[in-house]
């Protein structure tokens, strides 16, 4: 969640334009793992954002961009700790997690 309130705007929730294949994946991929329907779409929000952010798809990033993405979150959009730790967990579970990419520490 965004600062001021906790409210994110609203292209946040309802950037359904971005289908990337790897956006469709993760969707399922979270909802096997048995994980709440608004962890789901939080999760899937956040990827979502760092996807609108890049211009690409988020399977395409490296490391380096993937950090500079946080430092974006926080330095430009000021999130508040609880939502960059949510972002933390959602951007590991699609990298690591779904893409394998062990080496990777995101953030």
């Amino acid at each position: 969640m965004a600062a001021g309130g906790g409210r994110l705007e609203a292209y946040e929730k309802t950037s359904a334009d971005l289908s990337y294949p790897s956006l469709v994946r993760f969707s399922g991929h979270v909802e096997l793992k048995g994980v709440r329907p608004r962890t789901v779409e939080a999760y899937t929000m956040m990827l979502r954002l760092l996807a609108r952010w890049a211009g690409s798809d988020p399977a395409d990033l490296t490391e380096e961009q993937v950090r500079e993405f946080f430092l974006h979150l926080i330095r430009d959009r000021q999130y508040a700790s609880q939502s960059i730790r949510q972002a933390r967990v959602a951007l590991t579970v699609f990298y690591t997690d779904m893409l394998g990419r062990t080496d990777w520490k995101v953030m």
